[in-house]
């Protein structure tokens, strides 16, 4: 079966819409293209060797200062960083003091647990005894 005038028509009409679409597209894109070489040509004669010279200039200015600043936040960072050294340092110190006075500590529990071990053995011995006796 063959198309239909009508779909011949309609086909017809989609084709021409998108040639329409692409011509206009081209024109816009050309335009575009136009202003935007415009605009660069105006850029590139405004900038001349003695102001790219004095960008590059203020540049290269702005860049040391920022190099100057990071070398006095390394210095500052270093400084606080032994500081934080020397303080870990003190609790160091504290930890094995505390550590020392707890092993003495518990050196002295088991030292009073081994004498009530003992009594308590004595005392276990005289109840035997005691038991045996009745």
């Amino acid at each position: 079966m063959g198309e239909t005038k009508e779909e011949r028509d309609r086909a017809r009409e989609r084709a021409d819409q998108k040639a329409a679409e692409a011509a206009e597209l081209e024109r816009s894109t050309c335009a575009h293209l136009s202003v935007c070489s415009t605009i660069m040509e105006a850029m590139r004669e405004s900038w001349t060797d003695e102001r790219l010279d004095d960008g590059f200039d203020r540049v290269d200015r702005e860049l040391r200062a920022v190099r100057t600043e990071m070398g006095s936040f390394r210095v500052e960072t270093s400084e606080r960083f032994e500081q934080v050294d020397a303080r870990f340092g003190e609790v160091d110190a504290r930890f094995d003091r505390m550590e020392r006075k707890m092993e003495r500590g518990f050196y002295l529990v088991e030292a009073r647990a081994s004498l009530f071990e003992a009594r308590f053995g004595d005392f276990e011995k005289r109840f035997d005894r005691f038991e045996d006796s009745l």
